[in-house]
């Protein structure tokens, strides 16, 4: 039994689904936010009903748990997080007024596109789930300024090249990318980075970090070669390198904590 809107809303789905592309693109912004976020659930296999309501009844929007709303009523904030959500999770039905998004700690699976995602979103937390496949990081809103994929089995390789400039933290720990990085490029206000427990390789440089970086996290990698680790920013107070190939000198003073067991970095107090 489906709500008249429910079934608005598959068939609005299943339209998208089936337009001929020679017809040209078809505006999804222009849909109105109740439709939007129904879509955005409409993949969702189970527990939905501790969102939405059950099936046979479900909740007005406005009344579906967790979910946060703005003074002209536009959606600003969703925290699913922790509800055993099964299925997957069709980012491009995000309402544009999104800022802060929460689906962690889930059983939610597919793959992820992050190409068209809020112009306004601030926060995307989707980590400690069973999203697979690669992801492209060099379209992300130049809003964002958090995003958590960790504990997923993403692959492919990262681009850290093209992030936005108002990024903050970046976690992509735990997952199955590979490939070299390139930590040269970081935004400027990035203080967090966690891209470890991957499969990532060749050298790195430390160099030219953001000047406000404070915890960085590149263990358990297959990174390898000699690292000039003279350059750290003096923020830095978290510093992991364990289980890698890499080599060097790390000096550690009073009040950070550097680790580097496993690995071929010398760790010299001063």
């Amino acid at each position: 039994i489906f709500s008249c809107s429910t079934i608005y809303s598959m068939r609005i789905l299943q339209f998208f689904c089936t337009v001929d592309p020679s017809l040209g693109k078809v505006d999804t912004a222009s849909l109105p936010q109740h439709t939007r976020m129904e879509l955005l659930m409409s993949e969702i296999t189970l527990n939905k009903e501790r969102i939405c309501g059950p099936a046979e009844n479900p909740k007005d929007i406005t009344e579906w748990d967790e979910t946060y709303f703005d003074e002209d009523g536009n959606i600003t904030q969703i925290m699913y997080a922790g509800n055993s959500l099964a299925g997957s999770l069709p980012l491009c039905w995000l309402p544009s007024t999104l800022r802060r998004v929460f689906f962690s700690g889930n059983q939610l699976s597919g793959s992820l596109d992050l190409t068209g995602l809020p112009e306004s979103l601030a926060l995307l937390k989707l980590a400690a789930n069973s999203f697979g496949g690669s992801i492209d990081l060099r379209y992300l809103p130049e809003t964002l300024e958090v995003l958590n994929l960790g504990e997923n089995t993403l692959v492919g390789t990262i681009d850290l090249e093209h992030l936005p400039d108002v990024m903050q933290e970046l976690y992509l720990y735990t997952n199955e990318f590979s490939g070299n990085v390139c930590l040269t490029s970081l935004p400027k206000k990035m203080t967090y980075l966690d891209i470890s427990e991957n499969q990532l390789s060749g050298p790195i440089d430390v160099r030219y970090l953001p000047s406000g970086m404070e915890e960085l996290f590149l263990n358990d990698n297959e990174f390898v070669g000699l690292t000039d680790f003279s350059h750290l920013p003096t923020s830095l107070t978290w510093l992991d390198v364990q289980n890698t190939q890499l080599s060097g000198t790390l000096e550690k003073g009073e009040g950070v904590s550097y680790m580097a067991e496993n690995s071929g970095v010398k760790l010299v107090e001063w």
